[in-house]
């Protein structure tokens, strides 16, 4: 944070250490942008509660519940009743005229983009189970929203309110998704989705 809020960074750290840097990229938001913390666990979600940190989940929308309750209670008893922090989703969104359309062109794209990510951890002999390989199994373990402007809209409308969240991080655009395709689907979000979203 207080690169983000100084003219300049001068840090000495165990790993890192920064003498007197000019931070020429400042923030718009002052004194710096909204802080989010990806969590987890719920036993991840008392620290940035406590610390005013909106936080962002990955996880299925049962679990995420039980993360977003126990920040919440974290968060309002750090700050008062009244709070109401930021708990995000995240999910892989995709949008085409029939779910069939949607599925056909998203599949392709969100294995390249899975096999990407796990690149480096399949090279070391490990690697990220927190994605399914294959978009159906994602869209079954809660991880995608894809399919017509209707499907998804039921998909955010439910997790939304089964977990608790508050916020729609979108990967929109992934793997090797045209541009065509990918402008499609947005249109397709923020004009069918989007009106009917709080």
């Amino acid at each position: 944070l207080k690169g983000l809020t100084s003219e300049t960074l001068t840090y000495r750290g165990q790993y890192w250490r920064y003498t007197d840097v000019p931070m020429v990229m400042r923030p718009y938001q002052k004194p710096h942008p909204p802080l989010w913390y990806g969590v987890s666990r719920i036993a991840g979600a008392a620290g940035p509660a406590k610390s005013k940190i909106n936080i962002v989940v990955n996880a299925p929308r049962h679990l995420a519940k039980q993360i977003n309750d126990a920040y919440l209670e974290a968060y309002r008893a750090a700050h008062g009743a009244d709070s109401n922090p930021f708990m995000g989703m995240v999910r892989h969104v995709f949008l085409a005229d029939s779910d069939a359309e949607a599925r056909r062109i998203a599949a392709p794209a969100y294995r390249k983009w899975k096999l990407s990510h796990v690149e480096l951890w399949r090279r070391f002999g490990a690697d990220n189970h927190l994605w399914p390989e294959e978009l159906d199994e994602a869209i079954a373990k809660d991880a995608a929203f894809v399919g017509s402007p209707a499907t998804v809209l039921a998909n955010v409308t439910s997790a939304m309110a089964e977990s608790g969240c508050n916020y729609l991080v979108g990967r929109f655009c992934f793997g090797d998704l045209s541009y065509a395709d990918t402008k499609r689907s947005l249109d397709l979000f923020v004009n069918e989705v989007m009106p009917h979203l709080k």
